[in-house]
C-alpha cells in the first residue's frame, strides 16, 4: 500500500492536474473491470466455486437451519455470531473506512504510522474477542 500511495504521489507531483485525475480515473476503472472480468472467468473455468451452503448458512444462518438438521440442533441453543461482533465494535465499522479515506487524502508520514496501528489493533481486537 506504501509502494502505490508513493508512485500515487510520484504521478501526482509529476503530471498536470487533469492529466493527473483522468489518468487516476482510467486506472480504477480499469482495475475494477479487471477484477469483475477476472471474477467471473475464474467462476466459469471453475477454478472459484459458486456460492455452496456454506456461503448461505454463513450470512444467513436460517438456510443452515432449513438445510442442515445438526446446525439446527445448535442454533437453538446458541446465538449467531453477527450480533455480538456488531454490539462488540459499534461505531468503529462505520467510522473506520471513512477516517482511512480522510487520512489518505492529506497523507503524510505521522498519518501513515497512525493508520498502520489502526489496523493493527483492530486486528488484535478481533482476534481476542473471539
Amino acid at each position: 500500500m506504501c509502494q502505490i500511495m508513493g508512485i500515487d504521489l510520484w504521478l501526482r507531483s509529476s503530471l498536470p492536474d487533469n492529466i493527473y485525475n483522468k489518468y487516476r480515473y482510467e486506472c480504477i476503472i480499469n482495475l475494477i473491470g479487471i477484477g469483475v472480468f477476472t471474477l467471473f472467468a475464474l467462476i466459469s473455468l471453475e477454478r472459484i466455486a459458486p456460492w455452496s451452503g456454506r456461503f448461505y448458512a454463513f450470512l444467513d444462518p436460517s438456510y443452515a437451519s432449513k438445510s442442515n438438521p445438526l446446525i439446527a440442533c445448535v442454533g437453538e441453543h446458541h446465538p449467531t455470531a453477527w450480533s455480538f461482533f456488531y454490539s462488540n465494535f459499534q461505531m468503529i465499522l462505520i467510522a473506520i473506512p471513512g477516517c482511512h479515506g480522510k487520512a489518505y487524502t492529506d497523507f503524510n508520514t505521522s498519518k501513515l504510522h497512525a493508520l498502520r496501528d489502526c489496523i493493527f489493533v483492530t486486528a488484535d481486537n478481533l482476534y481476542q474477542k473471539s
